[in-house]
């Protein structure tokens, strides 16, 4: 992480550069401990509304709320480097 506490993320035309090159690794986390095991291994750490299923116990994506997508998007945030 640089001294500014900001990530170097890929851009869109970083992640369009690659295409037929080499593959993008893109996995899911909804956690900041998941965040710190993938975060080597992955070019994108995804994190979706499935969280609401998954780990929240919902029958549908329908109910996620956004506070729901921001608390598990600021977890996964503290997670990466």
């Amino acid at each position: 992480m640089s001294a500014a506490g900001e990530i170097k993320g890929m851009t869109p035309p970083d992640i369009r550069s690659r295409k037929g090159q080499t593959p993008l690794v893109c996995l899911t986390a909804y956690t900041t401990p998941v965040a710190r095991l993938l975060d080597r291994h992955c070019d994108i750490v995804l994190v979706g509304d499935s969280v609401g299923m998954v780990l929240h116990g919902l029958s549908s994506t329908l109910g996620v709320t956004l506070d729901m997508m921001i608390m598990h998007g600021q977890a996964v945030r503290r997670g990466l480097e």
